[in-house]
């Protein structure tokens, strides 16, 4: 496997990919996973390391603010994280930090993958079906169908124990969103708005599986859900079933 850093627009994002997808200098793939973090989760290299192949690579995005990216974070700007994550995943090159040069890649199909607190980011996101094939969603939370009163003890812990990994956490603009007052975190799926599927743990006890339910009954068209058995609030789990 393979790894190159990129920083765009101050956003840093991680390239996994095979060294069997190289030609001529150009990393050609079928599928291409963008992938967007959870909280406070940082996914090792190493679950990369059996899921790269000649035909599968990955991006993996760090929100504004967070670990190696610049900015502050905050709601609004990981929502901008996608977007501008998108664009450039599309703009099919990029200079690589290691050595200063350019990289170029191509692909047939772009997925957009998250788990957890990921879940809302992406779904807030103006994203187009023109650009991505699908959206897969794992464990994801939506703080419409969440208890105030466990928000408040996460928000709480994140301040306490990353507060230097997510640089703005402690704000107002978070406060109002964990309590259910930012306008930016309430979305609105219609028709141009990719596929949507969930994998869902039946024992998550941090997120509750009927919350995904609701959001299926609510747009039954465009969301798809499966339900796993004997499987927790556990991205790695979710995604190896």
């Amino acid at each position: 496997m393979l790894l190159e850093l990129f920083l765009h627009k101050n956003l840093a994002l991680h390239l996994y990919y095979s060294e069997k997808s190289l030609k001529n200098n150009k990393v050609i793939v079928k599928n291409i996973y963008l992938m967007a973090p959870g909280l406070p989760q940082f996914t090792h290299r190493n679950f990369f390391k059996d899921k790269v192949s000649e035909d599968t690579a990955f991006f993996y995005l760090y929100y504004y603010g967070s670990w190696f990216s610049g900015g502050k974070f905050l709601f609004k700007n990981c929502i901008k994280s996608i977007g501008d994550a998108i664009d450039f995943v599309k703009s099919r090159q990029g200079i690589k930090t290691f050595d200063n040069k350019k990289i170029v890649w191509d692909y047939q199909n772009l997925f957009l993958v998250t788990n957890s607190f990921g879940g809302n980011v992406v779904l807030s996101a103006k994203i187009s079906k023109k650009d991505i094939k699908k959206i897969i969603l794992y464990a994801p939370f939506f703080i419409e169908y969440s208890s105030i009163k466990d928000n408040q003890k996460m928000l709480e812990f994140y301040v306490r124990g990353y507060k230097n990994n997510f640089r703005g956490i402690d704000s107002k603009e978070w406060r109002s969103y964990f309590t259910k007052k930012y306008k930016l975190s309430f979305f609105k799926l219609d028709g141009a708005f990719p596929p949507v599927e969930i994998i869902h743990g039946k024992k998550d006890t941090i997120v509750p599986f009927q919350s995904s339910q609701k959001l299926q009954n609510k747009y039954p068209n465009l969301v798809k859900l499966k339900i796993k058995e004997g499987v927790g609030h556990d991205f790695e789990q979710l995604y190896e079933t």
